[in-house]
């Protein structure tokens, strides 16, 4: 059967168009071109407390198979992974940082973010001893919220730390010396991080604040170890 130029020509236009509505479909839904293609895979860094989460086989099962993504995730700090060149220079198609703060010092450290989203919130925890938990609420800086579970006021607690209350101030009468919680490295972990933030509540300091109060405390404690070994 003869077929004519115009025919063709207009067949030739609508096969264009199919193919370009099918790529832009299949752009919109990885999950199809998942199953037709070859599925994606991106590295990237994401927090230790997120491991459980990313080594589970049905998420590397969704993934693939309704996303059309492999994930090379990378452990690292939630605050190293925005601002540690060594890091940043491996060229990450992803960051799971713990923080949407961070996701703005990831701007300031160069990076240009297609996209972020806050997918989950959780409060900061505490662990720690019966007797501490009992003492605290005594004192006034925690409720009992059933089972072992205790709701603390973190500012009130983390400025008389920072005060140098003692135990015995703060309710826990049979421990001695001065209070003190001990968290992450600031520096590179989020949850340290937040607790430096926390601590300079009302008046929140930024990111930078925080982290020369970090460098100087550092400073003093290296000094003060330094004077210690050397009286010793």
């Amino acid at each position: 059967m003869a077929v004519s130029r115009r025919a063709l020509g207009v067949g030739l236009v609508a096969a264009s168009v199919a193919g370009t509505g099918g790529y832009l479909y299949l752009r919109e839904h990885p999950e199809i071109a998942g199953r037709f293609g070859e599925p994606k895979k991106l590295f990237g860094f994401a927090g230790g407390e997120k491991e459980g989460f990313l080594a589970n086989g049905r998420v590397h099962d969704l993934l693939e198979r309704r996303f059309g993504l492999v994930l090379d995730a990378r452990r690292a700090g939630s605050v190293e992974m925005v601002r540690e060149r060594a890091l940043l220079d491996q060229h990450p198609q992803f960051l799971w940082p713990s923080s949407s703060v961070l996701v703005e010092v990831a701007r300031s450290s160069g990076l240009k973010p297609s996209r972020d989203q806050v997918i989950f919130t959780s409060p900061i925890v505490l662990y720690s001893w019966d007797r501490i938990a009992d003492g605290l609420v005594k004192g006034g800086f925690a409720e009992p919220a059933g089972g072992p579970r205790y709701t603390v006021d973190l500012l009130k607690l983390l400025k008389a730390v920072i005060a140098g209350e003692s135990w015995i101030a703060l309710g826990v009468p049979d421990l001695f010396g001065r209070a003190r919680v001990v968290s992450t490295d600031p520096t590179k972990s989020n949850s340290g991080f937040t607790g430096a933030w926390v601590s300079s509540l009302p008046h929140p300091a930024s990111y930078s604040t925080i982290m020369s109060r970090v460098a100087r405390a550092r400073s003093r404690l290296s000094s003060a170890m330094r004077t210690s070994s050397s009286n010793g």
